[in-house]
């Protein structure tokens, strides 16, 4: 490498010309500095101005000679606010290398402010001695006044949109609240007797304040969108559910002007997606609602289609077309505008704001998405938009909505609606079956009789309810009057608004199954797995009364409510079994675990007090573990059938689960499905019971065919149970009431519960529906719901216990006679010994306890020992009139009236 050359010494050439380039550098930086805009200056080591530009007497109001005078000038014009600042900037800007910037305020040489920005920066030679600073003061007065406006214009404006909101805010409410109490106090007064006149006003009223109500949320939504307050949310959501609530939302609409509605759904459209559905099922509601309000004979369909998937995202393309008015070119320019309809006597004409379509297309925007019309005026139209949505992580953008127990399966479809059986079949051979179609009942009939004559018969049809000449339910009756074709599972679509006349009567003509319109692809499926799973349990309950099977073996049975215990008990023991009971989980284990002690099958179930049914199978899993036994299947019994519950039954050890209300024969097939079968003999017995003992043919409360059904036909067992029932429910309001009051939601939760088991197994559908709720209520915490369905339930409790207390009374009267107990008759019991205590109790007398011990041994083993322990709970607590009580009810059963 080449030696880099000293450094030359002081006054050599080489100095010297280095010097006289320098010279004239700062000649050449003077005559610029010299005409510029901005102020110019250099200070020296020790802060004195070596050289100002002419600019400052612009800037400033002082000449240039005046900060050479006086150095500290620059320092007394800076105002006295700003000062302090100033200070430490000279400070800084000295001790380090850089450009440094401030701004700050000034007073001219006439007293007049102004706005500087100060640039400087320090110089030092090549040794690093600090030589002094250059600087440049620009005049940014301007500036910063405009920027002061622009904040108070920002400030205003921020002001204005917060009391825009408040307001909007404000209004919604001002406005709902009074609307609202119009719209439901309309409602009320219509369910109220009337005049025809009366009625009219009243439906008008509700209609126009339902329209103005419409009109005011659309108004208050474009509002939100303007001012930016709208929010897009990215949430896991199923496209189905959003789906059904336009659709729920719609359908009545649709069917009110005699519309078809139809959703057509892509095969390969995932459930599952990542966005936002509130949203979308806005966009989708105005453009249905628009459709159907523009469209006055046809069909409105839905469309959704897969356009492209890639990267865990999906593309998703929505449509809603129509078959009404149409759009001309020019107006569809303009569609998409605020406040703007097709023309002007459209407002007049259909109502509306013209607000929905600007609504949709600001939303599907903000979705990131496009929307847009095709339309033939007197052809119709459709509205299509796009949007792209994530896919949860297992999600696949194809899901195969198939089930391999049904593909291949035969349907017929019975539709007049060319357009109906088309996306009908459509989704059925999405689905894996195979389709036919039938445009009338008549030749819907036809076809079912030749494919049985070719031994091809339909695994099931699907009928429409309206349909001309022949209709739906005739085309049902029919089919069920043909002894060739009767076995046909029927499934009825029928419209919302016929929905309970149609159920009815659909019922009657024994129609399987019902389908609201419009019909989904998820609701179809579901519904024909639910009517074949159906068709196999009749079938494997039929073929069990026909083998007859007599099935031998032994099952513990774990359940702690005694009216429930006694109907297994009862059912099983009739099939041959013999029954151990166990009244919780805890005593089922110890049971289990006792010394040579073994079962074919346990029955468990889940909702136990001291030990529930979940901990006790594990126990039990554990116990054979353990001790290197093999398995004894368990079966859950419970009035819960969530696939949730379900799966827990199965992580706990659990084999199979049956859920409450279940019919003899289930419970029978279930059992069979686990246990051996030795011989062949009748499994029901009570046919001879049954013809000695009459029901009347109704009960309020109870549907006593159903009840009868689920005791094998025992009239006998049904009348104790029922008496049974009263007995053991007659507190339970009271006893959740006062759970409630103490926050003791688990204790009120328990008893809805257990009530909903056992009404459900008594066919008291009402009890058992209402008990349903309250367990669902008190367990979402909602205090109002639950209060409301307390009273319903005490209502229809009340009107259950009064039946259940006239029939026995009735039966008494009718027949004479004493009610046989399972297994011993009470026929021989003292009734003075009754007398005796009921006096006994009623005095409150001491010795009411030896007296009950008298009757206990006369009625050791004939069936009422769930009864008699009670009593004696009561006795012992000294509660005599609650044990007088339920002494009443237990002798009702026997047929004998202390009273």
């Amino acid at each position: 490498m080449t030696p880099e050359k000293p450094p030359p010494r002081p006054g050599s050439k080489a100095r010297r010309a280095k010097t006289a380039q320098q010279s004239d550098a700062e000649i050449k930086y003077k005559i610029v500095a010299d005409s510029t805009y901005d102020w110019e200056f250099w200070i020296n080591p020790e802060g004195n101005f070596i050289y100002t530009s002419p600019s400052s007497k612009r800037i400033t109001g002082f000449e240039a000679d005046d900060f050479y005078t006086d150095p500290s000038l620059l320092q007394r014009i800076v105002h006295p606010d700003d000062r302090e600042v100033f200070e430490q900037y000279k400070e800084q800007a000295c001790k380090s290398p850089g450009t440094k910037k401030i701004e700050y305020r000034i007073i001219q040489a006439d007293g007049t402010l102004r706005w500087v920005e100060h640039i400087c920066q320090p110089v030092y030679d090549e040794q690093g001695v600090f030589l002094g600073g250059r600087g440049s003061i620009r005049d940014v007065t301007e500036r910063r006044q405009m920027e002061a406006q622009l904040r108070r214009a920002l400030n205003q404006a921020e002001a204005a949109s917060r009391t825009k909101s408040e307001f909007l805010a404000n209004m919604s409410h001002e406005i709902r609240t009074p609307m609202n109490a119009i719209i439901g106090l309309s409602h009320l007064a219509l369910r109220t007797e009337l005049t025809p006149t009366q009625r009219d006003y009243l439906q008008k009223l509700q209609t126009s304040a339902q329209v103005l109500l419409n009109i005011i949320d659309d108004i208050l939504d474009f509002s939100k969108i303007e001012a930016g307050k709208v929010d897009i949310e990215n949430v896991h959501f199923s496209l189905n559910q959003v789906l059904d609530s336009v659709s729920s939302m719609m359908a009545i609409k649709a069917e009110a002007k005699g519309l078809e509605m139809f959703f057509r759904i892509g095969p390969d459209v995932p459930e599952r997606l990542i966005g936002d559905p509130l949203r979308l099922g806005q966009v989708l509601t105005n453009l249905v609602s628009n459709a159907i309000k523009f469209t006055e004979k046809g069909e409105i369909i839905v469309s959704v289609k897969l356009e492209n998937s890639a990267n865990n995202r999906a593309k998703l393309r929505f449509a809603v077309e129509d078959t009404g008015i149409g759009i001309t070119q020019e107006q569809q320019a303009k569609l998409f505008s605020p406040f703007t309809q097709a023309d002007g006597s459209m407002t007049r004409r259909y109502g509306g704001t013209g607000l929905g379509l600007a609504i949709s297309k600001r939303l599907v925007e903000l979705m990131e998405g496009e929307i847009g019309v095709q339309s033939t005026p007197g052809q119709g139209s459709i509205f299509h938009f796009t949007i792209t949505f994530s896919l949860p992580p297992q999600e696949t953008p194809t899901p195969q909505l198939r089930s391999s127990q049904l593909e291949g399966m035969r349907i017929l479809v019975v539709e007049d609606n060319c357009k109906s059986c088309q996306i009908l079949e459509e989704m059925l051979h999405t689905m894996g079956f195979a389709t036919q179609s039938a445009n009338s009942g008549e030749q819907a009939v036809s076809k079912l009789r030749e494919a049985v004559h070719r031994n091809e018969p339909y695994d099931a049809a699907i009928l429409d309810w309206n349909m001309p000449a022949t209709d739906g339910l005739k085309t049902a009756q029919q089919i069920k009057n043909d002894p060739s074709i009767r076995n046909t599972p029927l499934l009825m679509i029928i419209g919302a608004q016929m929905y309970e006349e149609a159920l009815k009567k659909g019922k009657k003509a024994g129609v399987a199954a019902f389908l609201a319109k419009p019909v989904n692809s998820t609701t179809l499926l579901k519904t024909l797995f639910q009517v074949f799973s159906h068709a196999e349990r009749e079938d494997s309950q039929q073929s069990i009364s026909a083998l007859s099977k007599a099935l031998k073996g032994k099952v513990l049975l774990a359940e702690d409510n005694p009216i429930n215990q006694q109907v297994v008990r009862e059912i099983l023991e009739r099939a041959g079994i013999q029954v151990v009971t166990a009244d919780n989980g805890e005593e089922a284990y110890q049971i289990f675990t006792r010394p040579g002690e073994m079962f074919d099958v346990i029955l468990m179930d889940l909702q136990m007090p001291k030990m529930d049914g979940y901990e006790a199978a594990r126990l039990i899993r554990e116990y054979e573990k353990q001790n290197t036994l093999p398995m004894t299947p368990i079966i859950a019994v419970t009035a819960h059938a969530l696939p949730s519950e379900k799966r827990k039954t199965r992580r706990m050890g659990m084999n199979d689960h049956i859920s409450k209300p279940f019919t003899p024969e289930q419970l029978i097939a279930t059992i069979a499905s686990w246990m051996r079968v030795d011989a062949r003999t009748t499994i029901t017995t009570t046919a001879a019971q049954t013809a000695t003992f009459a029901l009347p043919e109704t009960l309020p409360g109870i549907d006593l065919r159903e009840a009868l059904g689920r005791v094998g036909g025992d009239h006998h067992l049904l009348i104790r149970l029922l008496t049974g029932f009263e007995t053991e429910f007659s507190q339970v309001i009271q006893k959740m009431r006062a759970a409630l009051e103490h926050n003791d939601h688990k204790t009120a939760w328990n008893a809805a519960h257990t009530l909903k088991g056992v009404a459900g197994n008594l066919a008291a559908r009402e009890v058992f529906t209402l008990s349903d709720s309250l367990a669902k209520a008190i367990d979402e915490g909602n205090t109002l719901q639950t209060a409301s369905l307390l009273e319903k339930l005490e209502e229809r409790l009340n009107e259950v216990f009064k039946a259940i207390g006239s029939l026995s009374k009735q039966l008494a009267i009718e027949h004479d006679t004493i009610m046989p107990a399972p297994q011993k008759t009470v026929a021989l019991v003292d009734e003075d010994i009754l007398k005796t205590l009921d006096r006994l109790l009623k005095n409150h007398n001491l010795n009411a306890k030896k007296q009950f011990e008298l009757l206990q041994q006369q009625l050791n083993g004939a069936g009422f020992d769930a009864q008699l322990a009670q009593i004696h709970q009561n006795i012992i607590s000294l509660k005599y009139d609650e044990a007088r009580r339920l002494l009443a009810s237990m002798t009702r059963q026997m047929g004998i009236f202390l009273e």
